[in-house]
Order: structure tokens, then C-alpha cells, then sequence
């Protein structure tokens, strides 16, 4: 259920150190987020889970919001 939530509503995506995978982010509640892998060339979600950093590198996209974390 909340693999769907982070997927159609992600506060930001990051570029994952993998090849062809990205990482969308989703608040749980401070500090905690939702997080989804997802590897683009097969559409496929490779692992879902709760964590209390951002996980990846790059930026690829951010909610344009001014309470991020609210």
C-alpha cells in the first residue's frame, strides 16, 4: 500500500548509485521517509522500505512545495 503512496506522490527522486535505478521519497513523519528503488529499463520496483536518511545521489526531481517536511 504505501509502495503505491511513494510512487504517485514522492516528495523528491534521487539518482541511485545502480545503473538505471532511482529512488523516489515519500515523509512518513519526521525524520522518517517512505523510499521505493525503482529500476527504469523494466519499470520494476526492486526494494521498498522506511528509512531515516535520503538515500542516492543526484537530484532528478523535487515537489514544489515550501514545507517539505511539515
Amino acid at each position: 500500500k504505501f509502495v503505491t503512496a511513494v510512487l504517485q506522490d514522492p516528495l523528491f527522486i534521487t539518482q541511485d548509485e545502480l545503473p538505471d535505478t532511482i529512488i523516489y521519497h515519500r515523509s512518513v513523519g519526521k525524520p522518517l521517509l517512505h523510499i521505493a528503488y525503482v529500476e527504469t529499463s523494466r519499470e520494476l520496483v526492486k526494494s521498498a522500505h522506511i528509512t531515516d536518511t535520503v538515500k542516492g545521489g543526484a537530484l532528478i526531481w523535487m515537489k514544489p512545495t515550501p514545507d517539505l517536511f511539515k
